[in-house]
C-alpha cells in the first residue's frame, strides 16, 4: 500500500449540500493498493436516505 497522490476529485454524493454542510466531508488522504486478490460481483442496488422508515 502507498501514498496516491490526486490531481482532482469529485462526488455527487458528498456534494450534495442537504447531507453534508460545506466542510463536513473533506479528502484527507488516498491509498494505493496493488496485487490484491479480488473478486468482484454485482449486488443489489445501494439505497441511501435519512430519516425513520428508510431502508
Amino acid at each position: 500500500m502507498t501514498a496516491g497522490r490526486l490531481r482532482h476529485v469529485r462526488s455527487t454524493f458528498f456534494e450534495d449540500l442537504d447531507r453534508f454542510p460545506p466542510g463536513s466531508a473533506v479528502l484527507d488522504s488516498a491509498l494505493v493498493m496493488r496485487g490484491v486478490a479480488a473478486d468482484w460481483t454485482q449486488g443489489e442496488p445501494f439505497r441511501v436516505g435519512c430519516g425513520a422508515g428508510v431502508a
